[in-house]
């Protein structure tokens, strides 16, 4: 993927505009569609839809902002904007669909509450994606830019500032939407508790449902296997979860959980593996990390393709031996 001139071409992004453009129009007709159903057995499975609709949105938009190519900021802002607009078209659809009229100023500042709050729910949601990656060293980049895209990549002050920076606009933010939410000053401490594990729950969630999907539709070689392993994680994810449930509810569990939850897994994970499968063919490729070796007497970053926060490796040779080789290099050029 390269210019006539040699240069790279700019990363596709129409993968991501169609994403966008067909989660806008799903969501447009799943509010109105879950608010009107006739009997019990449709109304879960409508509601299993829309929640997972959302978790399969939130799981792609995370994954592009911790694994995606361009830089992590532009990610950040590009796909939180995503986020924002993604949400904001949800609220519009339950301001119309639910008859009350949307000059109400106490109604207004309830669906304030959301968008306010979404930018601390995203950073929450990509730690454990930042972590794998941090491990793994893996990133999406455009196919053909493979080579151009290994070095070492390292975490510097001025990136730790801006992380600070979007963190503290964001606990500020979170704040804000408290207060429009009615909880007083002296009550604000108490319910960051229950919004941090509330966070905490969605992040591994996020993580448990879309890492998965990102090994099978870029890191797998077996394509039948990796489905196969992808069905039975995803069971025994249901299964841990209905546990879960069962032992914080006071009473037995209701039978419309099972396909609650059935319905949620199903619509979540097939969002996600479609649209990783459209990344894909964006066409985008995952790069994972290799170890290569600098040749002897070249100073180069050794560990290329390591993960972003690596520092630099560099050949380790005695005192005596750098010199010999600089002194040598020296009188080759004379």
């Amino acid at each position: 993927m390269q210019t006539p001139h040699g240069e790279p071409r700019a990363a596709p992004l129409w993968p991501l505009g169609a994403l966008l453009a067909v989660f806008s129009v799903a969501d447009v007709f799943a509010v109105p569609v879950t608010r009107d159903f006739g009997s019990e057995s449709e109304g879960v499975f409508l509601i299993g839809l829309l929640v997972g609709l959302i978790a399969g949105q939130a799981g792609l938009v995370t994954l592009w902002a911790v694994f995606g190519s361009h830089p992590w900021a532009l990610r950040w802002l590009t796909t939180l904007a995503a986020a924002e607009f993604l949400a904001g078209v949800l609220l519009v659809e339950v301001i119309l669909s639910s008859g009350r009229l949307p000059s109400s100023r106490e109604f207004l500042e309830e669906f304030l509450v959301v968008p306010l709050g979404l930018p601390l729910l995203f950073l929450a949601m990509q730690a454990p994606l930042w972590l794998f990656r941090a491990i793994t060293g893996w990133q999406i980049v455009p196919r053909g830019r493979e080579e151009t895209s290994w070095g070492a990549r390292q975490f510097g002050i001025v990136d730790l500032l801006a992380v600070t920076a979007f963190a503290a606009v964001a606990l500020g933010l979170t704040q804000v939407a408290m207060s429009i939410g009615h909880v007083g000053r002296e009550d604000m401490a108490a319910a960051w508790l229950p919004l941090a594990f509330s966070y905490a729950v969605a992040a591994a969630v996020n993580a448990l449902l879309s890492l998965p999907c990102l090994w099978a539709v870029f890191a797998a070689r077996d394509r039948p296997q990796a489905v196969g392993i992808l069905v039975v994680w995803y069971i025994l994810l249901g299964i841990a979860w209905l546990a879960l449930l069962t032992l914080m509810a006071p009473g037995p569990l209701p039978a419309e959980a099972v396909g609650l939850t059935v319905v949620f897994e199903v619509i979540a994970v097939g969002v996600l593996a479609g649209g990783l499968c459209l990344i894909r063919a964006g066409p985008y490729v995952l790069l994972r990390p290799r170890r290569k070796r600098a040749a002897r007497g070249i100073v180069a970053g050794a560990d290329v393709g390591a993960c972003p926060f690596a520092p630099v490796e560099r050949e380790e040779q005695p005192p005596g031996e750098s010199l010999k080789a600089e002194s040598g290099e020296l009188k080759a050029e004379g």
